[in-house]
């Protein structure tokens, strides 16, 4: 069934080049001159399948089957990665990790395209709100990434197509089997896609009229998705040993890592992130809205920076609801995407990080279908004709111009020169010393460069350490923690290393450090902990680094930090 301009159609779905040639040419265009910018928790999920199965951390309660995924294919797939040049198992593992997402992310598309053209027969229309989806920030970079994000994106589509395909069709339940079988499988990858269960599962009743069929579809499908998804995590809690409801709960709330931070503002800039990319400008509009004392921001500041972005987000946002609100079928979609957005946006203001924007994949299928019959319907605004492509463009050019090749690789061996004399004192003390730590503060390029640049040769000897992570149920133990560290390194025989920032009594502008973002810290505590200690041979120049040299006045201090 077609629905043109709100309503029913039995016409014959177009071709196959027709209607998938444009999306699928600009996915394969935007992934071979991009790459992601942000790599989420690959770096761990590749460590968790190296430990194998019998290691804690390989059953996430937030992922529960991805690293299991992950290993079972990076092991039937070795032949192939080897021949890639995946020489060794970790770079198996993310070349595995990194495929799976990428295809994952092909289907998407596909998927997508399916849903468009069954609720809209304009072929433009429909490539619009395709090339909208693809070069999102969120999306395009998470497609090239070994997270579970985008594999459970496709695996919800998936079973959103299934139950409007064939939600009149007379055998219901094995609709309902599939339907649910890909609302397990998303969840399975990736829990908080539980969000986005209720709305897919009314869509049929939204778009095509709740009548009984329909609603019994409903209810089988909602049986098959808890049972399925229930037999899942029973298994896997069995495997676990867990038999009591404290060892459960406390399973599940491991899969927030500690992370506390949340809030309107920062959900409202993130929210227009997961779209357009903000570059660094969030922390210039975080130390506005905090009031930063070291580096303060003005209004006139935000103006010339991205502010335009996040206008023109929720003007397209505005422009959507008002021309889905002028026909009948176009406020069945706005009931459907708010029956969506309450609790996809009512968990990113209660839990959400600076580049948390995978937060609002599971509002990304209802929110391009809006996006597409808004610009369906023969009463569209002519400014709704202007603004969407306005805002494609935009985020295109911002989008890819962040994620091209030769930007990430002039940032990359921008890294390799500011570290490099820091790497050859490491590489002085032979092939098989220990990996030094280097302690950085702030939200430094280099906390993010090792899970970015996965298989760049620095990260075999520099691991990279946050003094503190900022948002964490943790972090006024950061002083604990750390010394915990520096021991533990100093006991392994490995050297520990300090950028010379934290000598610096305030925080340069460049530094994005933003004062008050976290009120338990501030940077006089980062100051104080390190200017006590001795430091030995220093490199790099001004923005170098220093040997945290272990004598007994330093192990002394730690110890006593450590109690």
């Amino acid at each position: 069934m077609t629905i043109i301009n709100g309503n029913a159609s039995t016409r014959p779905q177009p071709g196959w080049l027709y209607q998938y040639g444009v999306a699928l040419a600009l996915y394969m265009l935007a992934t071979l001159f991009t790459d992601a910018h942000y790599m989420g928790d690959t770096v761990h999920y590749t460590a968790d399948i190296l430990h194998g199965p019998l290691h804690r951390e390989f059953w996430d309660f937030g992922h529960v089957l991805w690293r299991p995924t992950g290993w079972l294919l990076s092991n039937l797939l070795s032949p192939l990665t080897h021949i890639a040049g995946a020489t060794d198992a970790r770079t198996n593992i993310v070349y595995t990790l990194m495929t799976l997402s990428w295809l994952a992310g092909l289907t998407c598309v596909i998927l997508l395209c399916e849903v468009l053209h069954r609720l809209c027969a304009q072929a433009l229309t429909v490539n619009a709100a395709i090339a909208g989806f693809i070069l999102s920030n969120g999306f395009l970079n998470y497609a090239q990434t070994g997270s579970s994000y985008v594999p459970g994106l496709a695996l919800l589509l998936l079973g959103l197509y299934i139950l409007l395909r064939d939600g009149d069709r007379q055998h219901s339940w094995r609709t309902a089997a599939f339907a649910g079988s890909a609302f397990a499988g998303a969840i399975c990858l990736w829990f908080l896609y539980i969000l986005a269960i209720p709305a897919a599962l009314a869509a049929p009743l939204f778009l095509f009229g709740a009548v009984r069929h329909r609603q019994r579809l409903l209810v089988q499908t909602a049986i098959a998705f808890t049972v399925i998804t229930g037999l899942a995590y029973v298994a896997v809690l069995r495997g676990l040993g867990m038999d009591s409801v404290t060892a459960v709960t406390a399973w599940a709330f491991s899969a927030s890592h500690g992370i506390v931070s949340g809030g309107f503002s920062r959900c409202v800039f993130t929210f227009s992130q997961s779209l357009i990319d903000m570059g660094n400008d969030g922390h210039l509009f975080k130390r506005y809205l905090i009031g930063d004392p070291f580096n303060p921001v003005f209004l006139t500041d935000l103006l010339w920076l991205s502010l335009w972005k996040v206008v023109l987000f929720y003007l397209l946002l505005t422009s959507i609801a008002v021309n889905l609100l002028r026909s009948r079928m176009g406020r069945r979609i706005i009931g459907l995407l708010i029956l969506n957005a309450i609790p996809v946006i009512g968990f990113a203001i209660y839990w959400s990080q600076g580049r948390n924007f995978e937060r609002f994949f599971p509002l990304y299928p209802l929110l391009f279908l809006s996006l597409s019959c808004s610009l369906c319907g023969r009463r569209t605004l002519s400014t709704h004709k202007i603004l969407v492509p306005l805002f494609v463009v935009a985020a295109a050019i911002t989008n890819v111009s962040v994620m091209a090749k030769p930007v990430l690789s002039h940032h990359e061996d921008a890294v390799a020169v500011r570290v490099s004399e820091l790497q050859q004192a490491q590489r002085a003390k032979g092939p098989s010393a220990p990996r030094a730590m280097v302690i950085v503060a702030g939200d430094d390029e280099l906390v993010g460069f090792g899970p970015l640049f996965l298989l760049n040769p620095i990260n075999r000897d520099l691991e990279f350490v946050p003094a503190i992570t900022l948002g964490h149920t943790r972090t006024p133990l950061w002083r604990k923690d750390l010394s915990e560290e520096i021991l533990a390194k100093w006991r392994d025989g490995g050297n520990v290393w300090v950028t010379r920032r934290v000598l610096a009594l305030r925080p340069r502008s460049e530094w994005s450090w933003t004062e008050g973002e976290d009120p338990r810290v501030s940077w006089t505590d980062i100051n104080g902990f390190f200017a006590e200690l001795d430091m030995g041979q220093a490199v790099g120049g001004e923005d170098g680094f220093m040997l945290l040299r272990p004598t007994g006045k330093n192990e002394h201090d730690l110890q006593v930090r450590d109690r």
